[in-house]
């Protein structure tokens, strides 16, 4: 059995431009929570950081702006099929595999072995191997034969890096929300809440969000120190041993607005029982507290067309000057709105900016 107090490797995959967002609600949350960790390291796309195998994985339910956690088994050289067969077939699977199956995903650069097809089939061939060698008990199979584990092999420079999902699905899939047009994933809203009350330094939140659409940002505001409740990859390994979290808490007050009534429908579904006001209001009629705190996702004139895109985007800016206020916006408009620029992604293929006004 796997020693759960020692402390493995997590990568935290990360939407590009995010990263240092990410570490920073990584160590606050981990501090509240007093999880301990060592050595951090920041890349592109994501971070890592050693945290005990019995606490790391239960960073999935806490944490809102990752898109996926990976446990790192191990790392190999490996240049030829064979060799990765044998390597495969040679590590220890007793802690991981007790009847469950077995998805794989590939991938390979600057290596010698670059057909990811046929990688992700040596590692199962590896795994058919080790099953037959060891078949799992009928009590495994009755409690984990209908389960799936998902395990990475990445090759870089003709090192294999082993890795398993722990978050199963992408963790932006919280649960129960409903989406309209155009919608901001779950990890976005979030890194957008968590980036306004970072950069605001702000403790007693009383949070407004004018284009509110589905509710998608109001909700991860009022649930971010909440644990998501859903299924995760980890709970499906039999080493697994439920760690209880401390909860958090934070003070915080929210509302929302939108012109469209069938999206507001839609918003009072997601919001239920959250507490959260919202009303039929256009953007440009609405007059704000000057203690509130603004936060909101735009059309980008892409999947919603905007008549006058640069105008509409301007009158924004206008409208915001003097306020404590977070926007997402489209690149291109960025200039136009007049807002400060912080911070750069991709979301949904369209380069957008988030712009802070104050």
């Amino acid at each position: 059995m796997h020693n759960q107090s020692v402390k493995m490797k997590f990568y935290f995959i990360v939407a590009i431009g995010l990263e240092q967002l990410a570490v920073k609600e990584f160590i606050e949350k981990t501090n509240l929570l007093d999880i301990e960790f060592e050595d951090i390291e920041i890349g592109k796309g994501g971070f890592e950081a050693l945290i005990s195998f019995e606490k790391g994985p239960e960073l999935n339910r806490v944490l809102k702006i990752p898109q996926r956690i990976l446990l790192r088994i191990t790392e190999f050289k490996c240049r030829d099929f064979p060799k990765l067969f044998k390597k495969m077939k040679s590590l220890d699977w007793s802690n991981w595999l007790h009847g469950q199956s077995v998805k794989w995903t590939a991938s390979a650069r600057t290596s010698r072995l670059i057909h990811t097809g046929k990688i992700a089939k040596t590692c199962s061939d590896a795994i058919d191997e080790f099953y037959k060698a060891k078949t799992p008990k009928t009590k495994d199979l009755e409690q984990f034969g209908n389960k799936t584990l998902h395990f990475y092999i990445r090759i870089v420079d003709d090192i294999a890096t082993i890795s398993f999902n722990t978050s199963g699905v992408d963790l932006y899939k919280r649960g129960r929300t409903i989406v309209n047009r155009a919608p901001l994933r779950e990890t976005y809203s979030a890194a957008l809440f968590y980036m306004a009350k970072t950069y605001f330094n702000l403790e007693n939140i009383n949070l407004i969000d004018p284009m509110c659409g589905s509710g998608v940002i109001l909700k991860e505001a009022i649930t971010f120190y909440d644990e998501s409740v859903r299924s995760f990859g980890f709970e499906d390994l039999k080493l697994y041993e439920r760690y209880p979290l401390k909860k958090m808490s934070y003070t915080i007050s929210c509302k929302g607005a939108d012109i469209d009534s069938e999206v507001l429908e839609t918003a009072e579904k997601n919001l239920e029982n959250l507490n959260i006001e919202i009303s039929k209001k256009d953007f440009f009629d609405q007059s704000f507290e000057q203690n509130q705190l603004i936060i909101f996702n735009p059309p980008y004139n892409e999947r919603i067309k905007i008549e006058n895109a640069k105008k509409f985007f301007i009158e924004i800016g206008q409208k915001l000057k003097s306020k404590k206020a977070l926007v997402l916006l489209p690149s291109d408009y960025v200039k136009a709105s007049g807002g400060k620029p912080i911070a750069t992604f991709l979301n949904g293929g369209i380069d957008v900016t988030i712009v802070v006004y104050s």
